[in-house]
């Protein structure tokens, strides 16, 4: 896609220009007509196809990365269900992840990880010693996981981040 001039900006040497998307052939391209600070494409568990080449582009040439829509629009907010309607000019009537059997499915995964993320609560806050409560802070979550794991994500969320990545799994 070409670069645009932003709105309202003038036509003096300090003109600013924005990209307008976020490929890194276009970040080469805008580069090429002056400094590239920051980058701001939407990041969330639903929306990650920036880690495939933004991430690491803008890691390599030193862009920061601004991410916006951690939550999905509301989506991951846990207030969302099947009756939720979108009124007016909200964005997400246009939005693929909220139409009808696809945001059921979106709604689906986010339960999965509703499920998942309270059973890890659980466990890791449990009492531990004859049944009664520990004095002080509760174990950290990830003390909680085998130490041949070495604290690292456990094996489940890797499920997790499977069936979201691909909202028409069961």
């Amino acid at each position: 896609m070409p670069l645009m001039k932003s709105p309202g900006t003038s036509s003096s040497p300090m003109t600013r220009y924005r990209p307008c998307a976020f490929s890194p052939a276009q970040m080469d391209t805008f580069r090429d007509i002056g400094p590239l600070h920051a980058c701001q494409p939407p990041y969330n568990l639903f929306e990650r196809g920036i880690e495939a080449d933004v991430l690491p582009y803008c890691r390599e040439n030193g862009i920061t990365i601004l991410a916006y829509g951690a939550l999905c629009r509301g989506l991951l907010s846990g207030r969302m269900g099947p009756d939720t309607r979108f009124d007016g000019d909200d964005l997400r009537q246009s939005d693929p992840k909220f139409q009808s059997s696809r945001f059921d499915q979106y709604l689906a995964a986010v339960r999965a990880l509703d499920h998942f993320a309270r059973e890890r609560f659980e466990a890791a806050f449990k009492p531990v010693r004859s049944g009664r409560p520990l004095r002080g802070r509760p174990a950290s979550p990830t003390s909680r996981y085998p130490k041949s794991s070495g604290g690292r994500t456990p094996p489940g969320v890797f499920r997790v981040f499977a069936a979201l990545s691909d909202p028409t799994r069961p």
